[in-house]
């Protein structure tokens, strides 16, 4: 039994986080009422950029290698979402990762066809397999006091940009986190 003023004080946390939860799983299952055909290299470097203080603080290295990637490989998207999807996978890497540390963040575009391969590599723990299987499922998590849906959310905006999302175990090195995007300049790119 917890004193009348901590128990409010759990009542709330508890509302604020069901509101936060069920904002997310709106975000998940609606396509975003505004999209327009952006630069991927703009996306790629503010997800990165946002994200550079919690790196440093961590003492963790972040390294981008954007070079293969041209100012002109655009996507019809909604800048936010696609940015939002990448934040949750930088902040899974830097998660996983040990002060000393790193995450490299880059990618290219295939030759063969308008598709983006962009990768987020991190030093850490690395996934077993049998949670490799888990990681994109709603709520399952390793780590304490965590939701278990960034790289959820990650995959279903991926998906929502006619994209896809794989997890790779890099045999004791870490993990890497692949996204393959379409990069097409029709408006019906983004699909439910």
């Amino acid at each position: 039994s917890l004193p009348k003023i901590r128990e409010s004080e759990v009542l709330q946390q508890t509302l604020e986080k069901a509101i936060e939860l069920t904002r997310i799983l709106s975000d998940c299952n609606q396509i975003p009422a505004w999209v327009s055909e952006v630069q991927l290299l703009d996306v790629m470097r503010a997800a990165a950029q946002s994200r550079m203080n919690e790196f440093a603080a961590a003492g963790i290295k972040l390294k981008v290698n954007f070079d293969a990637i041209s100012d002109e490989a655009t996507i019809v998207s909604s800048p936010y979402v696609l940015e939002m999807a990448l934040g949750h996978i930088l902040q899974n890497a830097l998660e996983a990762t040990h002060n000393g540390g790193t995450v490299e963040f880059g990618g290219h575009v295939k030759p063969n066809g308008p598709i983006a391969w962009l990768y987020i590599r991190d030093t850490g723990c690395g996934i077993s397999s049998t949670e490799q299987d888990q990681v994109l499922l709603p709520f399952f998590t390793t780590k304490k006091g965590h939701d278990g849906l960034g790289l959820t959310v990650a995959s279903r905006f991926v998906e929502m940009h006619g994209g896809a999302l794989r997890i790779n175990n890099l045999q004791g090195k870490g993990t890497e986190v692949a996204i393959l995007l379409p990069l097409e300049s029709r408006r019906d790119t983004l699909c439910p």
